[in-house]
């Protein structure tokens, strides 16, 4: 995989030029703090508040359509918001099941079918080899970085249509490839996503807490590991280079993590009904 980590470090290389090397580092900084951040709430309250961010979403959601109704009617808005924010929040909150499906569904299905692909594609990839090689020179041999956004932006668009027909022709290559050596590849991919989103969709709206804290958890963890392993690859790249050197300590940390926010999500939404004592018998 060499060849591809050249590849992707030619991206890099092209967006420095573009923004600037101490633009880059900034704002995969603020993006990779912002993950961990995120990511650490979700997988340890994530549960919890689902149904309450998800309720309030709905209701700003509420809000803004009662507002456009009420404008088309001439109307007061803020009676259109207040109508459309109570009913759409109140539909949310009571079909919340049904919404922890649909959300089961959709992870699971990506699961599966990303987990199908990579083991039909993965093996046809390192067959087919890496994309063309990429110009870093954005500024037709000038290194210098553009002045203002309406310059970046020109830049932007001019190496785009120099290599954008060359990355579009090897996608199209290895896709008409992949699925003449292997003519299950769509099957595969779409038959699992399918029976995943069934199962994700059933599990969901009948084991709401369980599904809630797994989806949580998983989701958390990728936003913790990813935005920690950006930050490590920005300020410490040798760091970062040397951690995957040891892919059982990595896979020991994440399996531990995952276990530990699993477990204290479950604990976290046990529900806080006293038990029914039972009935006392008659004098």
């Amino acid at each position: 995989m060499t060849d591809f980590s050249q590849f992707f470090q030619q991206i890099g290389n092209a967006v420095d030029q573009l923004v600037g090397k101490d633009t880059t580092v900034s704002i995969v900084t603020i993006a990779a703090i912002s993950a961990m951040g995120t990511g650490l709430i979700v997988a340890v309250l994530g549960a919890r508040l689902w149904r309450f961010t998800l309720t309030a979403a709905f209701i700003l959601i509420g809000a803004g359509v009662g507002a456009q109704v009420a404008s088309s009617f001439n109307w007061m808005p803020l009676a259109g918001m207040a109508i459309g924010a109570a009913g759409i929040g109140m539909i949310a909150f009571k079909l919340y099941r049904i919404w922890v499906g649909i959300a089961a569904a959709a992870f699971f299905a990506v699961a599966a079918g990303s987990a199908v692909g990579y083991h039909d594609m993965v093996p046809q990839l390192r067959q087919f080899g890496p994309p063309p090689a990429v110009s870093p020179n954005l500024t037709a041999g000038s290194a210098n970085v553009a002045d203002n956004d309406d310059e970046r932006m020109a830049m932007a668009k001019r190496w785009w249509s120099q290599q954008g027909p060359a990355l579009d022709n090897w996608a199209q290559g290895f896709w008409a490839q992949a699925t003449s050596q292997n003519q299950n590849v769509k099957r595969n991919f779409t038959i699992s996503a399918a029976a995943a989103g069934i199962f994700g969709l059933i599990l969901g709206i009948f084991s709401v807490r369980f599904t809630s804290v797994v989806i949580t958890t998983v989701t958390g963890t990728v936003l913790l590991v990813g935005g920690a392993s950006a930050l490590v690859k920005a300020w410490k790249p040798e760091m970062f280079d040397n951690a995957f050197q040891h892919p059982n300590v990595i896979g020991t940390a994440l399996g531990v993590f995952l276990l530990a926010s699993f477990v204290l999500q479950m604990l976290l939404t046990r529900s806080d009904k006293p038990a029914k004592s039972a009935p006392e018998a008659s004098g």
